[in-house]
């Protein structure tokens, strides 16, 4: 069990790229951390928020940690979700996620819904359009372009079978060992599918 309770969902509004973070609780520390982590990864990939739209139900460590990372921040107004962008791409996540779950394999452990998020995160920015260039994805303005033939795209929670190779088994062992496929690994090499 991993132990997370929930997701921070993170968009930036000017490439349309969104962030899907687990976390373990709704604790003040812990979107303080999923914050400071989103913000290391957008600025690995050469892009800083320096306003932030946030809900009304922000802690004051959060409130320290973004003025720590000199970031601005707008609060929406209580019960007044319309006016905060974030709430049309919380929907869409949650939708995107709902939908990936629902594929999955019927033995797949329902206390690890956080192992599919870095696959719903994966193939919803490949969905969505980027607001700079509308003729790519948000997918590709962050990492660039995806080649589905040489990284093919498999159904999250799907059951696999994994080969052991001749060290890891015994003379009369299976070959393999049972499992599912959470997401994709884009540094190994899979044979392109002919």
């Amino acid at each position: 069990v991993s132990g997370m309770q929930c997701m921070i969902i993170f968009i930036d509004c000017n490439f349309n790229c969104i962030k899907i973070v687990p976390v373990k609780s709704r604790k003040s520390e812990h979107p303080v951390e999923a914050h400071k982590g989103t913000c290391e990864w957008f600025k690995e990939r050469g892009f800083e928020a320096q306003l932030l739209r946030l809900d009304n139900e922000i802690s004051k460590l959060m409130i320290q940690a973004i003025k720590g990372n000199d970031q601005d921040h707008q609060l929406a107004s209580p019960s007044n979700h319309r006016i905060n962008p974030a709430e049309r791409t919380i929907q869409d996540a949650k939708a995107h996620f709902i939908s990936v779950r629902a594929c999955t394999d019927e033995f797949f452990p329902k206390n690890q819904w956080d192992l599919l998020l870095p696959h719903t995160e994966f193939t919803l920015n490949l969905l969505r359009p980027s607001k700079i260039n509308k003729d790519v994805s948000a997918y590709t303005i962050m990492h660039g372009h995806y080649d589905y033939m040489k990284h093919p795209i498999s159904i999250a929670g799907t059951k696999v079978l994994v080969h052991d190779g001749p060290m890891d088994q015994g003379t009369w062992a299976d070959r393999g060992t049972e499992g599912f496929f959470i997401n994709l690994s884009l540094i190994h090499i899979s044979e392109p599918t002919r």
